[in-house]
């Protein structure tokens, strides 16, 4: 075959549209890891939390910044909290990312474990009471997760 017989306007044509396929399903894969949506999760309510203290008294919510971030990471984890150095969550009178950053990977990893503990010290106990991914109310009955209204099982799709 040659050169020039490969090359026709169709199969130009058929190759654009395969390039732009292919760019269209690589656009649309999150690459990023479980941990760092986790982290821009958590970072998206303490941005939450902050905006909710400005909004109240601006000039404490800024000069307390440190402070409120403690307070904050303190009610995820009372441990975490207590080791938040306030003087290093701000730097030069703006918030640190980096040290913000290895606080948020604390939480994280702090998260990782203790669903690690719960999966491996068994299931909850029977009657505990939980919301579902779809905002329905489950309860444990010891074998499946039972719908409080319906008292239809837990689909498979929806995470508790």
């Amino acid at each position: 075959m040659r050169f020039k017989e490969l090359h026709t306007e169709d199969f130009a044509q058929d190759i654009a549209r395969a390039a732009q396929g292919i760019a269209g399903a690589i656009a649309g894969i999150d690459v990023r890891s479980g941990k760092s949506k986790a982290k821009d999760e958590l970072a998206q309510d303490w941005n939450d939390e902050f905006e909710k203290e400005l909004g109240l008294s601006p000039d404490t919510a800024r000069s307390e910044y440190g402070a409120l971030f403690k307070k904050w990471v303190s009610s995820l984890s009372p441990t975490l909290g207590k080791a938040v150095d306030i003087s290093k969550v701000t730097r030069s009178g703006k918030p640190d990312q980096k040290y913000m950053n290895q606080v948020l990977d604390r939480i994280y990893s702090a998260a990782v474990q203790n669903q690690k503990a719960k999966s491996q010290y068994g299931a909850p106990k029977k009657g505990t009471l939980a919301t579902g991914s779809d905002g329905k109310q489950y309860q444990w009955m010891g074998a499946n997760w039972i719908n409080t209204k319906s008292q239809a099982i837990k689909p498979k799709s929806v995470k508790i």
